[in-house]
């Protein structure tokens, strides 16, 4: 994080996200607020490369003139756009844009936002890897016939991970929610299983709960699920493991963790 160099830019009516610069300085990014010219552009002095803007606005044609005034005055920008609009699509909307939801602005979704943006394939050839980041050529092993199942609901998050896998060798199936996620678990084709603990429709604790309950009506060997939680508190912990999930991991994942978490759990 160290390395980040962090623009927010917003409209004069939106109302300023106070808790952004402090909570983004301690984990030591520089983060700087673009003032608004008379013709309502951000005015953001020097540029560095790869700075991440925080685009505050719910018009989308302001936003959009934002980006084309930002790509012609900084080098290699990335944008995040900070969403109050339910029909807004979130996730990745394009190579270097994320939209979030930012009301409230999650801590888990912006630390994946960053890691999207600034993950170690975007623009190698302009960017120095962070010395604490992998590459893929340090960390890659063989492990191409362990197939994992991903279930998280969150674009954002999904991509982040299944990046993170791809270093570490791994190959990875989808679901978006714990109902299809149960369906897929009972097709015997995987290791173990990353779960996202609150998702529609079926929640990592449901889909582990009848998971375990199946394997036992149908004399299956145990699988090993991982949970993915937002938070690293012992009482989501014992939630975890009371619903039969046999570790977990707290977001943003770091990739040794998740290494070494896998290793122990299917021996790769």
């Amino acid at each position: 994080m160290a390395a980040l160099d962090i623009v927010y830019v917003k409209e004069p009516r939106q109302i300023r996200l106070w808790h952004l610069p402090e909570s983004l300085q301690k984990m030591g990014a520089q983060f700087h607020e673009a003032a608004i010219s008379a013709d309502g552009l951000p005015e953001f002095g020097n540029t560095s490369q790869n700075q991440i803007f925080l685009l505050h606005s719910q018009d989308d044609q302001i936003s959009e003139r934002w980006q084309k005034h930002i790509r012609a005055h900084a080098i290699n920008p990335f944008f995040i756009l900070l969403s109050q609009k339910r029909s807004d699509k979130l996730g990745q909307l394009d190579a270097d844009v994320v939209r979030i939801q930012s009301n409230p602005v999650l801590h888990s979704e912006l630390m994946a936002a960053f890691s999207l943006l600034t993950s170690e394939n975007k623009r190698p050839e302009k960017r120095a890897i962070p010395p604490e980041k992998h590459s893929a050529r340090e960390v890659k092993k063989d492990r191409s016939e362990i197939k994992l199942l991903v279930v998280e609901d969150n674009e954002i998050n999904r991509i982040v991970l299944l990046k993170q896998l791809e270093i570490l060798g791994y190959e990875a199936d989808i679901a978006e929610n714990g109902e299809d996620g149960l369906s897929l678990w009972k097709s015997g084709k995987y290791s173990a299983i990353l779960t996202d603990c609150n998702m529609p429709v079926k929640d990592g604790f449901e889909m582990t709960q009848d998971g375990r309950i199946w394997e036992e009506q149908q004399a299956k060997p145990r699988l090993p699920v991982i949970a993915i939680t937002a938070n690293a508190l012992k009482g989501d912990a014992e939630k975890c493991l009371d619903a039969g999930m046999d570790d977990y991991l707290a977001k943003p994942i770091e990739i040794k963790s998740l290494e070494h978490k896998l290793e122990i759990l299917i021996g790769s």
